[in-house]
């Protein structure tokens, strides 16, 4: 079978959606070895795992560079899947491109950011979301939700769930934590001397970092957590208000470390007294479980999805505002660290490439003959 996979997020610095798309499409040329893989770029370097095992087609023309990437999507990707001769595509954005020719198409849903928070999302991003989001899916051969969360919010809303949940592996599972003496020295070249809170995601106006910020602000005013920082681990992402404070306005205490490697993280995750993950809404939170897999409390916003990541770990959830999230923190510091649990069964990529290894199967066979899911219905906003 030769499958074509939408790679347009697979780029240095590449965010949550990348990351994802990375580590599925690896374990699936594991799982897929004697299948072609073809994927589909506008960027010069694509990241890709060391088990890829195919084509890279990379649209370089400069009118596709100056494009947004949806736009990309629907109207420069299609002619190029066609000429490939694909059985099938994943679409890793979720959205499917125009002129496809009669490709199956796999289309993965993270979340409904745009319907339940789409004051978080940049302007034009939010509008090709509205414009084509509910009609692509509703048309796709075959639907992946990465979480049941939302893919049961998704029925709610269009009327079609996930065919399949493939939910998010552990980035940090093939990073083996490093000797004692290693994770000192990582944190001394950070200036880390002190018990440390932290973050970890992108720093956009979704992740509602403000609210962590002022939660710490004010259990220091109150006397607690005098020799705590906090660590803001994560690119930043758009947005004038992204960031968890302003300039000229950044106490002591706060620490933006940016993007860091997966040792780093990895150590952090181990050291740190607590991850703190206020956003607003997640289609599943991949922090939360990397947390948990690391032996490390977690103080989460209260969401479905956010519990489903945070199963069976140490996590007290709390409606994300200032206050609420205040006392979560003293409620998750006040019980025992928990053990280091070493391997987490839900987050395996091995496990989520077989599923979505049979839903490509799936829709080759079933191709856009698949008339229960080929007529748009009318979205409920």
């Amino acid at each position: 079978m030769r499958i074509g996979v939408d790679a347009s997020r697979l780029r240095p610095g590449m965010t949550g959606i990348g990351r994802y798309t990375l580590h599925l499409l690896d374990a699936l040329c594991k799982e897929m070895s004697e299948d072609e893989f073809v994927v589909f770029s506008r960027a010069d370097e694509v990241v890709l795992g060391p088990a890829f095992h195919g084509r890279v087609v990379r649209d370089s023309r400069p009118i596709s560079r100056r494009m947004p990437l949806a736009w990309w999507l629907r109207y420069r990707l299609g002619p190029r899947v066609s000429a490939e001769k694909v059985d099938v595509l994943w679409a890793a954005n979720t959205l499917l491109p125009a002129r496809l020719g009669g490709v199956p198409c796999v289309s993965t849903v993270y979340d409904l950011n745009h319907v339940l928070y789409p004051q978080t999302m940049p302007r034009l991003t939010r509008q090709a979301h509205r414009s084509w989001f509910a009609h692509d899916v509703l048309a796709a051969t075959r639907v992946a939700a990465i979480s049941q969360g939302t893919s049961e919010r998704l029925r709610t809303w269009i009327g079609r769930g996930g065919d399949a949940v493939v939910r998010p592996g552990l980035g940090l599972q093939d990073t083996a934590l490093p000797e004692a003496s290693r994770q000192v020295e990582i944190l001394r070249g950070l200036g880390l001397t002190s018990p440390f809170l932290m973050t970890v995601g992108t720093v956009e106006p979704r992740k509602n970092l403000g609210a962590a910020v002022q939660a710490v602000r004010d259990l220091k005013a109150q006397g607690h957590l005098r020799d705590h920082r906090l660590l803001v681990v994560g690119a930043r992402g758009w947005g004038r208000h992204a960031g968890p404070t302003t300039a000229g306005q950044q106490p002591p205490w706060l620490r933006p470390l940016g993007y860091v490697d997966d040792e780093t993280l990895a150590v952090l995750y181990a050291r740190a007294e607590a991850l703190l993950f206020p956003s607003l809404y997640e289609g599943y939170g991949i922090p939360i479980a990397e947390a948990v897999a690391a032996g490390c409390r977690v103080v989460a916003s209260d969401t479905p999805e956010m519990r489903e990541a945070g199963e069976g770990g140490s996590v007290v959830y709390a409606e994300p505002d200032a206050e609420r999230f205040a006392a979560a923190i003293l409620d998750a510091l006040s019980a025992p660290r928990p053990l280091r649990p070493g391997t987490c069964a839900r987050g395996n990529w091995s496990h989520s490439a077989k599923v979505m290894a049979q839903l490509l199967r799936d829709a080759r066979r079933a191709g856009q003959l698949d008339t229960g899911h080929a007529r748009p219905a009318r979205a409920r906003e």
